[in-house]
């Protein structure tokens, strides 16, 4: 598992205060108090009250407020930090280690780590308040202004948030799936908790709301299988043996590495057109990025090869134009 500087940096912080407690606590003498080296002046600093969560009756006997000070809040953004760099590990300890053994597919292996992370991101932050003191009960009277919040100014970041958790738990895109939405197109590259990644055939990324992919309409080519079944028309002219195209056609698309065995192709004709016969071939093969058009260009190159070597001529749409002329003297046409 590689880490990240930060990741790296973190940790080494985090070895170092360890050091400086156990030294502390073995011998006194062998290091001295973070308290004494910050001095009485930034130490009242530190630990005087900003302000007060929780009532301040007879009922904090009970459940008892808490005192938000700058050692607290600093402890709490560390508190964060650590938390999420476990969560982002425990996810990806939760993907390669754990999943990776399972017979799930590569979207659900991701969308049951992405939910690992968040419940592991949640149950901390829960453990984390109650162990600093703040009876959650205490909080209640936040949450009027929290709904306020989220009914005006965070709807569309909650509505995505619980969208991308539908997508996680419902399955009906997936990572690696191929879908279009609207007159995007591509490959589901990312799942996040906002916002999802598409990236086009042309390696560019469209990143779509989650609310867009759960409320609008989305075409999942590869929801079923990663199959793909596709056509070509090909035109051949009058008095050739149908049969015989016919042979030729399923003879290159069976030639063909990347068309299916199963099921298998089939060429038929289609229609009598006014400057040929039509045909079609239809074929399968597997739904990957870039894949259909490679597919779709050796079958024509393998066509014109063997209608040429076959005598073949492919026709073209014939327009005759008739010219009449005119003999010298002659009064001009009206029209």
């Amino acid at each position: 598992m590689k880490l990240s500087t930060a990741n790296k940096l973190l940790i080494v912080m985090i070895v170092a205060l360890g050091v400086l407690v156990g030294l502390r606590l073995l011998d006194p003498s062998l290091a001295p108090s973070l308290w004494d080296m910050l001095g009485a002046d930034a130490l009242r600093t530190l630990t005087t009250p900003w302000f007060h969560l929780g009532p301040r009756t007879e009922a904090e006997r009970v459940a008892p407020g808490l005192d938000v000070t700058p050692i607290l809040i600093i402890q709490a953004v560390a508190f964060l930090v650590v938390l999420t760099i476990g969560a982002r590990l425990g996810r990806r300890f939760m993907h390669t280690r754990v999943l990776s053994h399972t017979s799930l597919d590569v979207g659900q292996r991701y969308s049951l780590a992405n939910l690992f992370g968040y419940l592991l991101f949640f149950f901390g932050l829960v453990i984390g308040l109650q162990t600093a003191g703040l009876n959650l009960s205490s909080l209640t009277f936040l949450g009027g202004a929290v709904g306020i919040g989220i009914g005006f100014g965070l709807q569309a970041i909650v509505n995505n948030f619980v969208s991308g958790l539908i997508l996680l738990a419902e399955h009906p895109v997936r990572v690696g799936d191929i879908v279009e939405v609207g007159p995007l197109s591509g490959e589901v590259m990312r799942i996040g908790g906002r916002s999802t990644w598409i990236k086009s055939p042309n390696n560019s990324v469209a990143i779509v709301p989650n609310s867009d992919l759960v409320t609008g309409r989305v075409v999942n080519l590869t929801a079923i299988d990663n199959r793909a079944r596709l056509t070509i028309e090909v035109a051949a002219p009058y008095g050739t043996d149908p049969e015989k195209v016919r042979s030729l056609l399923l003879s290159v698309a069976r030639g063909s590495r990347a068309v299916l065995a199963q099921p298998a192709p089939v060429a038929v004709l289609a229609r009598l057109a006014d400057n040929g016969l039509r045909f079609e071939l239809q074929y399968w093969t597997e739904r990957r990025p870039g894949a259909i058009a490679e597919v779709m260009s050796e079958l024509n190159l393998g066509i014109l090869k063997a209608f040429r070597e076959e005598g073949i001529e492919v026709p073209v749409p014939q327009r005759e134009v008739h010219v009449r002329t005119v003999p010298e003297g002659a009064p001009p046409e009206r029209t």
